[in-house]
């Protein structure tokens, strides 16, 4: 089994175990984490919204009462977050099982993607946000909070979850992350970072596409790979409608909570 197969199990057999009882276990972090997500969201226009990682869907609850959201979309790797994701918010939004570096979605198809609490798990960042890159719309938005390595436990976290049976890759540092997202043809609009509490480092980053001709990256090289990524995608992705797409292997959520979940990778 590949490594990339080992960590992706990992992480559902952790979240997995987690779903049932994971809002009220983390519920202090998880309400700072999505305040500082929403304070970057603020005044932000939505539309169509993304978000990757939605976990049990708290943020799409909360972006659910804005007037201005008419669409809301989540994915995740873990079926069993997705079911709690489900139960609380009906069918307010779509909930698909789907990798964060392999979006079905169409290109410049959301005005905003929001991100909380799951860089850290990616395994390869530089392809995920790529791939939001290129759902993303010209004038869009995107949120990412996550931990911060710029503090003291956070560090400490990186070093030692990798050698435990935690699904976790890499914490970046603010400067790491700033220069990801230009990698993958974003300008960095706002940024903060915060002790939560006494062990909790986080960081949020508000970036925007940069836009060149038909929105493209003004970077020939990377300007390049955009156009390459994004006609190999357009060639086996479909439009998203209320069901999975034909062209994906990734199903959609179905309505009924199953018994017992399974990932299949």
């Amino acid at each position: 089994m590949r490594s990339d197969e080992i960590q992706a199990e990992k992480l559902v057999e952790e979240y997995t175990a987690l779903a049932p009882a994971y809002d009220r276990r983390w519920s202090a972090y998880l309400d700072a984490s999505l305040h500082m997500t929403l304070e970057k969201v603020a005044g932000l226009p939505a539309g169509r919204v993304l978000d990757v990682a939605c976990g049990t869907g708290r943020l799409l609850e909360m972006l659910a009462e804005r007037a201005d959201v008419p669409q809301l979309v989540g994915i995740d790797r873990v079926p069993a977050m997705l079911i709690v994701a489900r139960q609380r918010i009906g069918q307010r939004a779509t909930l698909l099982e789907c990798d964060a570096s392999q979006l079905p979605f169409d290109d410049a198809s959301f005005q905003l993607v929001t991100s909380t609490n799951a860089l850290h798990y990616f395994l390869d960042a530089d392809a995920a946000l790529r791939e939001i890159r290129r759902v993303i719309s010209p004038h869009g938005n995107l949120v990412i909070t996550d931990w911060c390595r710029n503090y003291v436990w956070m560090r400490l976290l990186n070093r030692i979850l990798p050698w435990t049976r935690h699904a976790h890759v890499h914490t970046f540092s603010i400067t790491e992350l700033e220069q990801s997202l230009a990698r993958a043809g974003f300008n960095i609009n706002r940024k903060s970072r915060r002790k939560i509490d006494w062990f909790w480092g986080l960081m949020t980053v508000h970036a925007t596409p940069v836009r060149g001709i038909r929105g493209w990256s003004l970077s020939p090289i990377r300007g390049l790979r955009d156009i390459h990524t994004s006609c190999t995608k357009s060639r086996s992705h479909k439009p998203l409608p209320q069901v999975a797409p034909t062209s994906c292997s990734l199903k959609p959520l179905p309505q009924a909570a199953p018994t017992s979940c399974s990932y299949k990778p």
